[in-house]
C-alpha cells in the first residue's frame, strides 16, 4: 500500500518482488496448511500482479 501511495518506482519494484516471493512460497507450502488448486490459482494470480508491478517502472521510463 505504501508503494502505491508513494508512487516511487523503487518501492513499487520492492513490493512487487516481495509479492512474487510470497506467492511462490504459497504455491509450495499452501495457505494456512491448505494446499489445493484454489491456493495455487491465487498464487498464480499474485505472481502475475507482481510481474506487472516489476515491469511498470520500465514501461513508465520507455513512455517518457
Amino acid at each position: 500500500m505504501f508503494a502505491i501511495v508513494r508512487e516511487d518506482d523503487i518501492f513499487v519494484y520492492i513490493a512487487s518482488a516481495g509479492l512474487i516471493l510470497v506467492s511462490v512460497w504459497m504455491m509450495v507450502h499452501g495457505l494456512e496448511n491448505v494446499d489445493n488448486f484454489v491456493t495455487k490459482g491465487l498464487a498464480v494470480i499474485q505472481i502475475g500482479v507482481g510481474f506487472i508491478g516489476i515491469f511498470a517502472p520500465l514501461f513508465g521510463e520507455i513512455n517518457k
